[in-house]
């Protein structure tokens, strides 16, 4: 993971995240970006909600705002590069970047680019489904502060 903006100390104790559908050049996984978050927050007793409408960061901000939320989640999918023959040796990639923003005060609390690559190389075309999953987790547990 590249750090784009030191995380600062979360201030308070993490309880409801609003995570917002991003306008990205990859807008087809955004969705599934969206549930790699949720399934990650959930996992360590954050409760969060997704958005369903595609917002960008201000309207994501206040949407957070009126909901009472800590904080909200912007996350957008930069690349994805799918490296469909094993021939190339390559395996996919994802690149995600993600801000988060204390709802309250609509202040930047961390700004990262995270970058995956797929467990293995395929014949066949895939998307970032597999790749996501272990990047948001990978950032919610630094996010919160390390492994409960």
């Amino acid at each position: 993971m590249k750090t784009v903006q030191a995380a600062a100390p979360t201030p308070s104790p993490v309880r409801f995240v609003y995570i917002a559908m991003a306008d990205g050049a990859y807008a087809s996984g955004q969705g599934a970006l969206q549930q790699a978050f949720l399934q990650a927050f959930k996992a360590r007793g954050v409760r969060g909600q997704a958005g369903s409408a595609v917002l960008t960061e201000q309207a994501a901000r206040t949407l957070a705002r009126r909901l009472k939320t800590g904080y909200v989640l912007y996350p957008v999918i930069t690349r994805w590069e799918d490296h469909n023959t094993p021939y190339s040796t390559l395996r996919d990639r994802v690149s995600v970047s993600v801000k988060v923003f204390q709802a309250p005060s609509g202040r930047l609390a961390d700004a990262r680019e995270l970058e995956g690559k797929g467990p293995f190389w395929t014949f066949k075309n895939t998307t970032p489904d597999i790749i996501l999953p272990g990047l948001a987790q990978q950032y919610v547990e630094l996010f919160l502060g390390g492994k409960r």
